[in-house]
């Protein structure tokens, strides 16, 4: 099956710059863990609210993407993608692995930093290492702990690879996907895995699926924005229902908050293009904000990856900062700052 080249509704600077401004969401909702109870700032506190709907946005960009650049390599080559699968597997998997090995070394380093590299002993740094290890038996993966995205990611790709490398139908294939996918959320709950391991990875089907039936879908939404926009605001009220519900992110199950995952960000994106949004963007991302943005977007895995090292090193016995507004600007200045010169002058040792 061939496709038309037709404008996306999430073009790729678009995505980019959202995903640089989802990536602060997550700094913000570590921050606030920090905090005493009533201490937290406005800013920390809606990022803790937001970043379930975040993560749900990076594996439904990470679906989507791959789909997308999957429908583009079949138009240009009329369908014969052997080219196209050759070490793609390998490929993506590293593009994984090797970010996460950087920022595994660099976490432990600024640790022994943290704690008083007076105090560094090589038997403290081999028990590190090994709690690191015995954490896999729960999908605690790292430090940087919040490396667990990537190691979802890791499945996602094969089971991605698995479902569409032998061009079968594609909604056969993404029944594939979903059932591949299913049964990780089944081993995960087994397992006693956290409920980052059960909540997202099926974004990334979804993910997926919309870049298959993307123009229908657009289609429908902005025909029937009259139907579209109170179900924008039903999923909403879904979601921040599921925020407050004491317990629930912890576990899956088919419910209006798992729901709203799924929902959100379709209706979110869609909506956004039928309404101007994303033209919007688009015609001004040359300007100060837009390349901004884009820049955050660009350096998003670094901020992802580095920004705990921060948050515990400005809280640590070598530097505590007692301030909540200067502990934050702490933490996002250094976090920013560092990942922008990783992106900038490491970035071999980092991106694939």
């Amino acid at each position: 099956m061939s496709y038309s080249a037709t404008p996306s509704t999430l073009p790729k600077e678009y995505t980019v710059a959202i995903k640089g401004i989802l990536s602060l969401f997550i700094v913000g909702t570590h921050l606030c863990a920090t905090c005493a109870p009533g201490e937290a700032s406005l800013w920390l506190q809606l990022c803790s609210a937001l970043t379930p709907l975040a993560l749900a946005f990076f594996f439904f960009f990470s679906g989507f993407g791959l789909m997308t650049q999957l429908r583009l390599q079949e138009t240009c080559h009329g369908g014969d993608l052997t080219k196209y699968w050759s070490g793609w597997l390998k490929k993506r998997l590293w593009g994984l692995v090797k970010p996460f090995l950087f920022f595994f070394v660099l976490a432990h380093l600024l640790t022994i930093v943290a704690q008083g590299i007076d105090t560094f002993t090589w038997r403290a740094l081999g028990e590190r290492l090994l709690a690191s290890w015995s954490g896999l038996r729960y999908g605690v993966i790292g430090p940087p702990y919040p490396a667990w995205f990537l190691g979802e990611l890791f499945f996602l790709y094969i089971f991605f690879f698995l479902a569409f490398r032998w061009g079968v139908k594609r909604w056969i294939a993404l029944l594939l996907l979903v059932g591949q996918t299913l049964a990780l959320i089944l081993f995960a709950s087994r397992a006693e895995f956290g409920g980052y391991w059960l909540r997202y990875p099926l974004c990334f089907a979804v993910g997926v699926g919309f870049a298959l039936w993307e123009q229908p879908i657009y289609g429908f939404v902005k025909r029937y924005l009259a139907l579209s926009i109170p179900m924008l605001l039903l999923g909403m009220v879904s979601y921040i229902l599921g925020i407050v519900t004491p317990g629930l992110q912890a576990r899956f199950f088919v419910d209006t908050y798992q729901a709203s995952l799924f929902l959100l960000p379709i209706l979110l994106m869609t909506l956004a293009k039928a309404l101007g949004l994303t033209n919007l963007f688009l015609a001004h991302q040359q300007g100060k904000m837009g390349r901004s943005l884009l820049l955050l977007g660009d350096i998003s895995l670094e901020v992802y990856l580095l920004h705990m090292s921060f948050v515990e090193l400005f809280h640590s016995p070598v530097l505590y900062i007692h301030s909540v507004w200067g502990y934050t600007l702490a933490t996002y200045g250094a976090t920013l700052l560092g990942a922008y010169l990783i992106a900038r002058y490491l970035r071999p040792l980092v991106r694939g």
